[in-house]
């Protein structure tokens, strides 16, 4: 996984299968699966160095993938960023190329 650009998780996991060490620099994740309270498919560790999106701030931190990030203490609520801003160019995304991104899409987008 660490020879990857993009990873995408869809499953229906309960613990984390993409862990933090397995993303490198520059890493593209969506996590798509986590869709109900306590789903997890990555590492909240994973949080605390990325740039965080979401096609809804609500979903994503009591059902989405970010749940976990939250409560750990990895991710504030602020921090993750509706990717309609994006979109609009109201926020210019990650900050470089070497910044890891995460879009916890909670289908709401889709």
């Amino acid at each position: 996984m660490t020879a990857a650009d993009v990873n995408i998780t869809v499953t229906s996991s309960n613990q984390p299968l993409l862990m933090a060490d397995h993303v490198t620099p520059g890493t593209y994740v969506v996590a798509m699966g986590a869709d109900t309270i306590g789903k997890q498919e990555i590492d909240p560790k994973l949080f605390s160095n990325a740039a965080v999106f979401t096609d809804e701030v609500a979903q994503s931190v009591t059902i989405g993938e970010a749940q976990h990030a939250v409560a750990a203490g990895f991710v504030d609520t602020d921090a993750i960023v509706p990717i309609g801003r994006v979109i609009n160019g109201d926020h210019a995304g990650r900050k470089n190329e070497r910044q890891i991104t995460i879009f916890d899409g909670t289908g709401v987008g889709l």
